[in-house]
Formats: structure tokens, C-alpha cells, sequence
């Protein structure tokens, strides 16, 4: 889980790197979300946080980053493998390593993360 009111990028970004580390064909990452009746979301309407709310719940922003950001950031963390190492690459050039690469895709994937 990222988004917490006190994290960076970096701090999101490392999260998700470890958690790609540990070998898992898929990883879920979800960004935090305030719920009432919480110490966390007491801290986030303290801080002024609340970028986005409805029915009391709140999709914060951390203090260093926007809502937004940390919900892209989390995307990203959610993809699989192949898609985060093709991620913003041209449609015909994601066609290729698919069909190409994928036997050695696992190569590919150690190269590109380490």
C-alpha cells in the first residue's frame, strides 16, 4: 500500500521495487485511502490533505505529492512485469517484445530492474 500522508515518490517508488523484487508474476499495489474514524485520517484533515472526497472517505494527497501522482504511481506498480517494462513505449514496439521476447522475458526484466 502506498500514499501515505509522509511518503515521497521515492518512498512509493521503492515499495513497488521491492515488492516486483520478490519474484511474483503479478503484484497488487494499492494507494491509501482515508477512512473515518481513523488516526490516519484524522492526520489528513489535520494536515489539509483531502484532495478528493466523497461519503467521507478521502483519496488524499501525501505532503509531497498530488492525489493524482500517487494514484499514477500506484497504476504503474500494478502492471505485470512485461507491461511495466514496456510501459509508454509505441504500440507496434509493445507487439514486438511480446511476441519476441517473451521466452527470455525474464532476462530482460533482471537487466531492466537491476
Amino acid at each position: 500500500m502506498i500514499g501515505f500522508p509522509h511518503e515521497t515518490k521515492e518512498m512509493m517508488q521503492t515499495t513497488i521495487k521491492e515488492s516486483c523484487e520478490l519474484g511474483l508474476d503479478k503484484v497488487y499495489i494499492n494507494r491509501f485511502i482515508a477512512i473515518p474514524i481513523s488516526e490516519l485520517y484524522n492526520e489528513v484533515v489535520a494536515k489539509g490533505l483531502s484532495e478528493f472526497e466523497f461519503e467521507n472517505i478521502i483519496i488524499p494527497k501525501t505532503e509531497h505529492c498530488s492525489a493524482d501522482e500517487v494514484t499514477e504511481i500506484a497504476y504503474i506498480g500494478t502492471l505485470t512485469r512485461l507491461q511495466r517494462l514496456t510501459y509508454g513505449l509505441p504500440r507496434p514496439f509493445k507487439e514486438f517484445i511480446k511476441k519476441y521476447f517473451t521466452g527470455t522475458f525474464n532476462k530482460i526484466a533482471r537487466w531492466v530492474y537491476s
